[in-house]
């Protein structure tokens, strides 16, 4: 501070107002590459499933898509039932995202070194019994009966 004190008032309050144009030009320079880097990560993720053709989608809950053959993309209960056998069975790591019923990346490396597959068709699923395992994320609803 005893620098300060032998500038100039006029100096001084350039100086402030330079550090803080400073400090904004790198915030700013900062966040725009932030935002780059969002959009170039959600440009690269599978695209999200949507309703079929005349039906407006359920906006409380994400559209699944857990049709066979379960791949990169898919999701939905069955996808968590893959990854909980996966998991529970194989011992399979799910360390970046967890068991969340979507067919990412990591339960793609798992089902390939653990399954020797890329992706699990209606048959294998079967075979494997995966659907003895409950899901948490996407529960069965059973239709109450009159």
């Amino acid at each position: 501070m005893k620098m300060l004190q032998n500038i100039p008032l006029g100096k001084k309050q350039l100086l402030i107002i330079g550090a803080v144009v400073l400090i904004l030009v790198v915030g700013i320079i900062l966040y725009r590459r932030h935002q780059k880097r969002k959009a170039f990560a959600l440009s690269q993720a599978a695209p999200t499933p949507t309703a079929p053709q005349g039906q407006e989608a359920d906006k409380t809950l994400p559209m699944l898509d857990d049709s066979f053959p379960l791949q990169l993309g898919s999701r939905g209960r069955r996808v968590e039932q893959l990854q909980l056998y996966l998991r529970d069975k194989l011992g399979a790591k799910f360390t970046q995202y967890g068991v969340d019923g979507i067919f990412g990346t990591e339960t793609a490396q798992n089902a390939r070194k653990l399954l020797k597959v890329s992706k699990v068709n209606e048959e294998l699923f079967k075979e494997k019994r995966m659907t003895d395992f409950t899901t948490f994320k996407y529960p069965v609803v059973k239709e109450a009966t009159a």
